[in-house]
Parts: C-alpha cells; sequence; structure tokens
C-alpha cells in the first residue's frame, strides 16, 4: 500500500489526469522537484499519514533514485514481495534493501538510491 507520493512534476501531471505515468516519466520535465526542504520562495506543504502495522508488515521509505526505477502501480510492492518469497521467513530488512539497490542499479540507476526500511 502505498501512503505518500513524490513531490515532482510526473506526480503532478499524473494526479492532475494530464497524461499517464508512463508518458510523463519520458517527458523531459520527468525530473523537475515541485517541493524541497529548504525552499526559499515558497512554503513547503507537509505530508503525514498513517496505517496500522501488522506483525511481518514492514514499511519502506525510498527516494526517487529507487522510486524511478519501479514507477508503475505495484511494481515496487511486487519485487518487495518477490524479494522476501526468494529468501523465505528469514529474510532481513538488510536483503530487501540490497536486492531492490542491485535491481534500481540494473535498470540503470544513475540516480542517488536511499532505501530505509522498517519492518514490524
Amino acid at each position: 500500500m502505498q501512503l505518500t507520493v513524490d513531490n515532482s512534476w510526473v506526480e503532478e501531471v499524473v494526479k492532475a489526469g494530464h497524461v499517464s505515468r508512463e508518458e510523463a516519466s519520458e517527458d523531459r520535465r520527468a525530473d523537475w522537484v515541485t517541493q524541497i526542504l529548504g525552499m526559499k520562495h515558497d512554503k513547503v506543504t507537509i505530508h503525514a499519514a498513517s496505517t496500522a502495522l501488522s506483525p511481518g508488515d514492514i514499511v519502506l521509505l525510498c527516494t526517487d533514485g529507487l522510486w524511478n526505477y519501479f514507477h508503475k502501480t505495484g511494481e515496487l510492492s511486487n519485487k518487495v514481495a518477490e524479494i522476501k518469497m526468494r529468501h523465505g521467513a528469514t529474510v532481513t530488512a538488510y536483503q530487501v534493501c540490497d536486492a531492490l539497490v542491485a535491481e534500481a542499479n540494473a535498470r540503470v540507476g544513475n540516480d542517488n538510491i536511499a532505501v530505509p526500511l522498517f519492518q514490524n
């Protein structure tokens, strides 16, 4: 379940229904960030989300350096499920993060990739 979205031009035009995510991702403006910490001229809009966690649930926080390589709906959660199945019940948060970064790099990852993970 995705709780938050990227503050990017892509998210804005997709949410507004102007183009599909795939079309927006191919546009020259695809990497434009619409909000950052330390903005000089505009007010930052704070986003907050909450959800109940069950034992075994994981919370994945990631930068666009990872997200951009798994932008199709459900693709990132499907990859996490695949990694968990491959490693079985003893999978660690480190193994999941490591596999996600390796996959992003294999997809020509050329951005900063940060992937903190919390497992309940």
